[in-house]
C-alpha cells in the first residue's frame, strides 16, 4: 500500500480530496452537540503567533494547528518532539545527541533547526550562536506547564524576523490560576529514565497571579550497537554506558494588572555514544552540556477599547560546552564552547480601527553582548579558536488586516531588519481570505522570510586547519505561495487542504574551498518545493475524537535536480482518543508513516510505520492521575540520515520504550 502511495502520489491526493469533498454532503444534524472542550488537533479557537495578536484561526493568515494540554495528557507526549512527530507536515529525528526538526520536506543535515522559529509566550527561544531550536530535554519548559502549543506553518519573518522560514512554534504556558495549588509528579521509563517535578500556582487576593515550577530528569541511556564500529579494536561495535542524560528545569511566572514577569533556566548534560567528529568510540567522556535561560518583564496598557500598547525588555543567555576525546596518543579531551548573552526591548502598538482594520506595528532592538566561540585541547593546553563577537540587530514592522466585507479580508505587511553583521532585509507579506460561508475559509497567501547567517557560519574556524569562517555571507531568502481551504462540515467533522510552493535562494552550505582545501560556509544552493497537506479531524462526543492527515512534498535541489537529502515525499499521521470507562480512563493511540529519505550519499532509507499507545486514568482518587505509554509499540527498526560529522550514514532510532507517570494535585 505504502509503496503504491510513494509511486502514485497524484492518485492518493485525488482519493483524499474525494474524501474531503464527500463530507460536504454530511448532515449537520447528527443529534450530537458539539463539544465545548478543545478537540485533539482540531483547528479551532484563538491563536496569537499568526498575527501577533489574538484572533480566530479561520481569520489568521496561515495554516495552523493548536495542541491543547489535554492532547498532551491523552497522547502521553513526553517532549516537543513527540508533539511534532504527530502534526501534519513536520517530522523529527535524532543523532543520539540532539533532536532535529523537518518541515515541508526540508531538514538540513547538520543544521540545528535554525529555519523554524521557537517562541515561549511570544519570547524568542532560539539561541544566538547556532540559531538552535530545542525539542528534547534542553527545552526548559516542562510539558505539564504547557497550556497549548501554536504551530504556524509558512513564513513568519514579517512579524518575527529571522529564522521563521518554515514556521513558528509558540508554546503558551499556564498561569497560576490554571494550577490553583500544588501539582507534583513522578515518571519512570525504559533505560532507567526517571523524571520528577513540582508546580505551584495561585492567584492571590491582590490579583497577583504566581506560578513556579522545577523538574529533574536522569537517564542511564542504552547500550547501543553500531555496525560501522564492529571490530576488536572498537569493542565489537558496542557503546556501553555512553548514552546517559541529565536535565534540570526552573520556571517562574508572575503577573499583576498590566505588568508581567517570567523567567526560565534549563540545564542538560548528554553523553554521546556515536563517536561523531572522529572521536574515540565507546568513551563516555564524550558529552555535551547546554544551558539556556532568560528573564522578561512586560507592560501591556489598553489605550481605548480598541487599542493597546505593549512594551517589554528581556535578558537571555545560552551556553554550550562539548568534551570530545581524540586519539592524540594519549587520548586528549578537546573542548568546544559557545557562549551567548543578549538584551533586547520591544514596543508594539495594536489598534482595531473603524471596525474593519486591525493595525499592528512595532519596533525591536537587540544587542548581542557576547557571541563567543572557543576550541582548545584540555591537556596539554592548545588553543585552536578564540573568537569573541558582539553585534546589534534592530527592526520595525507594520501589518494591516482589512475586512473589506463580512466575507472578504485583505492582509498586508512588511518588516525591515538591520544587522550590523550583513546589512538589511525587507520581509513583505500579502494575503486574501474569503469566507464563502460561515463554516468555510479560503486563504491565498504570499510571504517572504529570511534567515540571518549564524555566528557559527560566519566566524567558526579551527585555526585554518580544516575550516575557516566567511564574514561575507548573505541571508537565506525564502518565498512561499500558499492556497488553504478550511471547512467545518458539521459539528463533528472539520477538514483543511493546503497547497504550497516555496523557493529558497542563497541557501548557506558548507563546502570545500578549492584554493586551500578548507571547509567554509557559502551561499550556494537553490531549493524549490511543491506540496499539499490534507487534514481531517472529528469528534463524536462520548465516543471518540481524533485526526488523520497526509502530506506530499516534492523538494528538489535545482542545481543538481535531485530530491533533497533527508526529505520524505510522503507523511501520514493519525491519532484517536477513546474514552474507555466513564470520564476516568482514556486510551490515546497514534500511528505515523514516513516515506523513504535520501542519505548524504544518496542511498535510500526504508519507509517506516510507527505506532504509540497511552492509557491514562484521571482522578481515580481525588487529585491522582496515572498513565502508562508504549512508544514504537511494534518495536520497528528504523534509522534516520545524519550529517558528515558521523562515520555512520544513518543512526538507528529508538525501538519499543515504556513510560509510566503518576501525578497528584492538592
Amino acid at each position: 500500500m505504502f509503496n503504491f502511495m510513494q509511486k502514485s502520489p497524484g492518485i492518493v491526493i485525488g482519493v483524499l480530496l474525494a474524501v474531503h469533498v464527500l463530507f460536504l454532503n454530511t448532515s449537520g444534524s447528527s443529534g450530537a452537540e458539539p463539544a465545548t472542550e478543545t478537540l485533539a488537533f482540531m483547528e479551532i479557537g484563538n491563536v496569537f503567533a499568526a498575527a501577533k495578536h489574538m484572533q480566530e484561526i479561520k481569520e489568521a493568515p496561515a495554516s495552523i494547528t493548536v495542541i491543547s494540554e489535554d492532547d498532551i495528557r491523552s497522547y502521553g507526549f513526553r517532549n516537543l518532539a513527540d508533539v511534532l512527530n504527530n502534526v501534519k507536515g513536520f517530522y523529527t529525528y535524532t543523532d543520539r545527541n540532539y533532536t532535529y526538526i523537518g518541515a515541508r520536506g526540508f531538514a538540513r543535515l547538520g543544521d540545528y533547526g535554525s529555519r523554524v522559529l521557537q517562541l515561549v509566550d511570544g519570547h524568542t527561544y532560539n539561541e544566538n550562536i547556532y540559531g538552535s531550536i530545542f525539542l528534547d530535554e534542553i527545552l526548559g519548559i516542562d510539558m505539564d506547564l504547557i497550556k497549548q502549543i501554536e504551530i504556524i506553518r509558512g513564513p513568519g519573518s514579517t512579524l518575527f524576523g529571522s529564522n521563521a522560514l518554515f514556521g513558528v512554534i509558540n508554546i503558551i504556558t499556564k498561569n497560576g490560576k490554571d494550577v490553583d495549588g500544588f501539582f507534583t509528579k513522578a515518571e519512570a521509563g525504559s533505560h532507567d529514565t526517571y523524571r520528577g517535578g513540582l508546580i505551584y500556582g495561585k492567584t492571590l487576593k491582590n490579583d497577583l497571579d504566581f506560578l513556579f515550577s522545577f523538574s529533574i530528569t536522569d537517564s542511564d541511556g542504552q547500550d547501543l550497537f553500531f555496525r560501522d564500529f564492529d571490530g576488536p579494536l572498537t569493542s565489537n561495535g558496542w557503546a556501553r554506558d555512553a548514552d546517559g542524560e541529565k536535565a534540570r528545569k526552573f520556571f517562574l511566572k508572575a503577573s499583576c494588572e498590566e505588568f508581567s514577569f517570567f523567567s526560565n533556566i534549563s540545564w542538560r548534560e548528554k553523553h554521546v555514544p556515536t563517536a561523531s567528529y572522529s572521536t574515540v568510540f565507546n568513551d563516555n567522556r564524550y558529552k555535551t552540556t547546554d544551558e539556556r535561560g532568560f528573564a522578561e518583564i512586560k507592560w501591556t496598557h489598553p489605550l481605548t477599547g480598541n487599542s493597546e500598547i505593549m512594551a517589554r525588555a528581556y535578558y537571555d543567555f545560552s551556553d554550550y560546552e562539548g568534551d570530545y576525546p581524540f586519539v592524540y596518543l594519549p587520548v586528549t579531551i578537546n573542548r568546544d564552547k559557545a557562549s551567548g548573552r543578549w538584551v533586547g526591548t520591544e514596543l508594539k502598538y495594536f489598534q482595531k480601527a473603524l471596525h474593519s482594520h486591525s493595525l499592528n506595528s512595532g519596533a525591536e532592538v537587540i544587542r548581542h553582548i557576547r557571541a563567543d566561540q572557543k576550541n582548545y585541547d584540555m591537556e596539554p593546553k592548545e588553543s585552536y579558536l578564540d573568537d569573541e563577537r558582539s553585534f546589534t540587530a534592530w527592526s520595525a514592522f507594520i501589518q494591516d488586516e482589512w475586512d473589506v466585507s463580512p466575507r472578504l479580508r485583505l492582509i498586508g505587511g512588511v518588516r525591515y531588519d538591520h544587522y550590523s553583521t550583513f546589512g538589511h532585509h525587507f520581509s513583505p507579506r500579502a494575503g486574501v481570505i474569503a469566507f464563502p460561508t460561515r463554516e468555510s475559509a479560503l486563504k491565498l497567501l504570499y510571504g517572504r522570510a529570511f534567515r540571518a547567517p549564524t555566528v557559527y557560519e560566519l566566524y567558526y574556524n579551527d585555526g585554518n586547519v580544516t575550516a575557516k569562517g566567511n564574514p561575507s555571507l548573505d541571508p537565506e531568502i525564502l518565498d512561499t505561495y500558499e492556497l488553504i481551504w478550511e471547512q467545518e462540515w458539521n459539528p463533528i467533522v472539520k477538514s483543511s487542504i493546503s497547497c504550497f510552493h516555496y523557493k529558497i535562494r542563497d541557501l548557506i552550505t558548507e563546502t570545500e574551498d578549492p584554493e586551500d582545501g578548507l571547509l567554509q560556509f557559502r551561499n550556494m544552493e537553490l531549493i524549490k518545493s511543491s506540496g499539499v497537506e490534507i487534514g481531517l479531524e472529528a469528534e463524536w462526543p462520548g465516543l471518540l475524537r481524533g485526526h488523520i492527515s497526509y502530506a506530499y512534498q516534492d523538494t528538489v535541489d535545482k542545481k543538481t535536480d535531485r530530491q533533497l537529502v533527508n526529505s520524505p515525499r510522503n507523511l501520514v499521521k493519525s491519532g484517536v482518543i477513546l474514552p474507555v470507562y466513564k470520564n476516568m480512563f482514556y486510551l490515546g493511540v497514534q500511528c505515523r508513516y514516513m516515506g523513504e529519505r535520501l542519505t548524504r550519499n544518496y542511498e535510500k532509507t526504508d519507509h517506516t510505520i510507527i505506532g504509540d499507545i497511552n492509557l491514562s486514568a484521571r482522578n481515580i482518587v481525588k487529585g491522582l492521575d496515572l498513565s502508562i505509554g508504549v512508544f514504537n509499540i511494534f518495536n520497528k527498526d528504523y534509522s534516520s540520515p545524519v550529517s558528515a560529522a558521523h562515520i555512520q550514514e544513518t543512526i538507528e532510532q529508538d525501538g519499543r520504550t515504556f513510560w509510566f507517570k503518576a501525578s497528584y494535585r492538592f
